[in-house]
């Protein structure tokens, strides 16, 4: 037995596996911040082909036997779309699309307290945080989970925010 050994310490051989682990370890998340981002980009330019929430769908279709199954989409640039329609979605979903950075904290904190005195919850989510939800991310799950996705969301909703301007956002919503 060595010196080393003996006081308690890795020789360096072996502490050498470790660190190239946990170098890995700490180049995951990076690596996945570097992926959303591209994800963002391509499709600032590129139309999408489809949602995660089409693709979650059609899934499903297939495990309950739905074989014939296919989800109707068709792409459609926000010139082909009805003047009135983008007017529509704003007041209906998200009155302060304009004003906002992707986040209407006053909207989201009347939310939080309405759905605190109880009946049929209501959400808070601007027209980007559901952009980003359908188009990347899935829809409910338990409570942990939906936690996980609201700061999955929230990620690409800055994201988002950030590269795309506000008539791409609502062109993709």
């Amino acid at each position: 037995m060595s010196q080393a050994q003996a006081e308690g310490q890795i020789p360096a051989a072996r502490r050498r596996p470790v660190r190239r682990w946990l170098r890995r370890l700490l180049l995951l998340p990076l690596c996945l911040a570097l992926f959303t981002l591209l994800q963002v980009v391509v499709l600032r330019f590129v139309d999408p082909p489809f949602s995660s929430f089409m693709a979650i769908r059609q899934v499903e279709a297939w495990l309950h036997g739905e074989t014939e199954f296919r989800v109707a989409y068709d792409w459609r640039d926000l010139e082909q779309m009805a003047p009135g329609l983008p007017v529509a979605l704003i007041a209906a979903e998200d009155q302060n699309f304009a004003r906002h950075s992707g986040f209407d904290l006053e909207a989201i904190e009347q939310a939080r307290r309405r759905n605190e005195r109880g009946g049929r919850l209501r959400g808070g989510s601007t027209i980007s945080q559901q952009l980003a939800k359908n188009l990347f991310l899935w829809q409910g799950g338990s409570a942990p989970s939906r936690w996980v996705r609201k700061g999955i969301e929230t990620w690409y909703t800055m994201l988002i925010e950030l590269i795309w301007p506000k008539r791409r956002i609502l062109e993709a919503y």
